[in-house]
């Protein structure tokens, strides 16, 4: 299942991640690892903010996909489950059947 992951870094922890010489290299390494898809680079709430789509089979991965971030000083990550438009049309047919039962 594919997951949006939204990274955050305040402030002063961004300062302090950017600053180290070898930021690029843990980006790149930690993009790699987890095979981001769609990196996007952005700010959110006056944050500096990573936005990337990535693929995780369980709950049990969670682990994987935060703990390098947050041990490089991010001060929020979200993992929110997303699907695409193919994902959409198989499931149409369950969204009709309940805006039928519940609507």
């Amino acid at each position: 299942m594919k997951f949006m992951i939204t990274v955050s870094f305040n402030t002063q922890a961004g300062n302090v991640f950017v600053k180290n010489p070898s930021f690029g290299e843990k980006l790149q390494t930690i993009f790699t690892e987890q095979k981001a898809e769609s990196v996007y680079f952005g700010s959110r709430n006056g944050d500096r903010t990573i936005h990337y789509v990535t693929e995780m089979t369980d709950g049990a991965k969670m682990p994987h996909v935060a703990e390098p971030w947050w041990l490089s000083g991010a001060t929020s990550v979200d993992c929110i489950p997303v699907f695409t438009p193919a994902d959409m049309e198989k499931a149409a047919p369950e969204v009709i059947a309940m805006t039928k039962k519940w609507g």
